[in-house]
């Protein structure tokens, strides 16, 4: 069995070295022998690390198999406290452990044995975790690929989203288009018909003016062809007048036909006073006949 080693000094960083080649303080640190043996203790009086008094270097006495079998406690206590739940650092900080305390005993079986059965222990409370890890695995494995499937289908969505955007705002600028130019339309259609009906309201009234002159019109034309008839009817013999000779027919004058009154003062005058005017047209007509007939 080797001797235990120690780490490096810490002032010349030599290691590591022989647990019987370092001197300790009674701080509890230590030194090789050849640093203390180069070094005044009393010049520096204080420790390298903790800087504290020194006092006289001495040497310390271990049993190496209390120390070996501390150690070997540690660790399997340490792989006693790992299950299903600890990190997976614990496991390799235990597998380094092993590997050193092996080291240090030299591979001695009889010092190795207790680890082997701890090992042994440990193999069978962490075959399940392997066989979940494994299924996890598979699982885990599976759920990533149906992510990265959504991560793709969501990526395609996103990209027919923003090209249905795109569709969707020009439909929306060619019906605001449209929009705006039946509302041109409508206020065409709004100013024609206003037109319309201005133009329907003044040929309405174009009609019953004409319809009022025509019958007028006929009024007058009613008048004058009795007036002719008046002049064209023979007079009566007067036996009281005799006259000698042959006389002198004379055609009889051609009666003109009188204006129209005009439709604002045919308008302003009633059914009566009409008649009473046409006959006295005919009377004052007839009596010029018979004057010029004299």
């Amino acid at each position: 069995m080797t001797q235990l080693r120690l780490t490096n000094c810490a002032i010349c960083s030599d290691g590591p070295i022989a647990l019987d080649q370092f001197l300790f303080f009674s701080c509890g640190h230590k030194a090789c022998k050849k640093c203390v043996g180069n070094n005044d203790f009393r010049k520096n009086p204080l420790c390298h690390e903790c800087r504290q008094p020194k006092g006289a270097p001495h040497k310390v006495y271990l049993d190496f198999e209390e120390v070996v079998e501390e150690q070997r406690q540690q660790i399997i206590d340490g792989l006693n406290k790992i299950d299903m739940v600890s990190p997976g650092e614990s496991i390799d900080k235990a597998g380094k452990k092993i590997r050193r305390f092996y080291k240090k005993c030299d591979g001695d079986p009889e010092a190795c044995r207790p680890l082997l059965e701890a090992a042994n222990d440990l193999q069978e409370r962490v075959a399940p975790m392997f066989a979940k890890h494994a299924t996890m695995k598979e699982e885990n494995e599976s759920l990533l690929a149906r992510l990265h499937e959504l991560e793709a289908m969501a990526e395609t969505n996103k990209q027919n989203a923003k090209l249905a955007k795109i569709l969707v705002d020009k439909e929306k600028d060619e019906a605001q288009r449209h929009y705006d130019r039946a509302q041109r339309y409508l206020s065409r259609i709004e100013r024609k018909e206003d037109e319309i009906l201005k133009l329907t309201q003044q040929l309405e009234e174009k009609n019953n003016a004409y319809r009022l002159l025509q019958k007028k019109t006929k009024g007058v034309d009613s008048t004058a062809r009795k007036r002719i008839r008046l002049v064209s009817q023979p007079q009566e013999e007067d036996d009281s007048l005799v006259i000698e000779g042959k006389p002198e027919i004379t055609p009889p004058k051609r009666i003109k036909r009188s204006h129209p009154p005009t439709v604002l003062q045919d308008a302003n005058t009633d059914k009566h006073e009409r008649r009473l005017k046409r006959r006295r047209r005919g009377a004052s007509s007839n009596s010029k006949a018979r004057e010029d007939d004299s």
